[in-house]
């Protein structure tokens, strides 16, 4: 039975909260908010044993055997190195860091306490990913795109700061998601883009760029806010493996098989007793692998998410050079 606790009691936590009280092998015990009534809010709603405004509490308790921390990202550093230090196992909402340094700070601390992290890349999960890795399981071409309506100025996502804007807050997902896919290491990037919706941003904020693969394939990117798509959704992603073809759409919840190699080609739906966009299943396997010592076959671990903050300052260097960039 693993006890955990909450730092950040916002409404990715509630949705997290809401298949742990429903999950084996968990129990929940505290909760910690900067805002005292939000986490008294989820005590209240989800039960357990305290809530606070100081995320120490949390990290001194010897009952706590892990964190969720799912708050703004630039907190992320501080808490993660503080829960690794602490020796609490950690669930770590996606970005895993603001920066590379920061990530590598809280590589090294999870590292050095033998705790570890998942990083919050829950569309790994969903079921239709899964379906097409094991329908093309080498892609060479991908495709990834995830572009929504224009972000409020007012949102804290978008604050240089606190967030970082779309391309690294959301961004993430859509890199991570594509280097699953690919099933290997990038090793270069390059893009274009600029400030088009928040012109007032020391950032980017739309850009389409390349990756390519220590294996040979590659990949094309596309992420912004300049608007949702009708046609495929906020999220598609398309890959091309020797003879078949697997097109997600619909957030995920439907995905397209065709190809000279597939047997079965057509429309295929997320079953519909499983989250069709994969946070059920990332805290199934993050709790199951704390309990049995398992590793994760599929949740993105410290590295990985390291890894998507470092594509996405990667492609802010190219975006600002006109030219190429490695990955370190």
């Amino acid at each position: 039975m693993i006890t955990l606790g909450v730092i950040g009691c916002g409404n990715m936590a509630r949705n997290h909260m809401r298949n742990a009280v429903v999950m084996d092998g968990v129990r929940l015990h505290g909760y910690a908010d900067v805002f005292p009534d939000a986490a008294t809010g989820f005590l209240n709603e989800f039960g357990g044993a305290y809530a606070t405004a100081d995320p120490n509490d949390l990290l001194a308790d010897d009952a706590i055997d892990a964190v969720l921390v799912s708050t703004h990202h630039d907190t992320h550093v501080t808490l993660g190195v503080a829960a690794a230090q602490a020796g609490k196992h950690i669930l770590m909402e996606k970005p895993m860091s603001m920066t590379v340094p920061q990530c590598d700070a809280v590589v090294a601390a999870v590292e050095k306490a033998g705790v570890r992290l998942m990083t919050g890349f829950k569309l790994r999960f969903a079921p239709l990913i899964q379906e097409a890795k094991r329908l093309a399981p080498e892609p060479f071409l991908l495709v990834g795109q995830m572009m929504c309506n224009r972000w409020p100025d007012t949102l804290w996502a978008v604050d240089p700061v606190k967030g970082g804007g779309n391309i690294l807050s959301q961004g993430c997902h859509t890199f991570d998601l594509i280097c699953y896919l690919a099933g290997s290491k990038p090793v270069e990037v390059f893009a274009v883009g600029g400030n088009y919706t928040h012109e007032n941003k020391t950032y980017p904020d739309n850009m389409a760029g390349l990756i390519r693969f220590a294996n040979g394939a590659a990949a094309s990117v596309v992420q912004g806010d300049a608007a949702d798509s009708t046609s495929v959704s906020k999220f598609f992603f398309e890959v091309f493996d020797n003879g078949t073809s697997v097109q997600l759409y619909d957030r995920l919840h439907r995905a397209t098989v065709s190809g000279a190699s597939v047997a079965d080609p057509g429309e295929r739906h997320a079953p519909a007793d499983a989250d069709p966009e994969g946070l059920q299943q990332e805290l199934t396997e993050f709790i199951h692998g704390l309990n049995t010592g398992a590793p994760w076959a599929i949740g993105a671990d410290h590295h990985a998410g390291r890894r998507a903050t470092a594509l996405a300052h990667a492609f802010f260097a190219a975006i600002a050079t006109g030219n190429p960039q490695r990955l370190t």
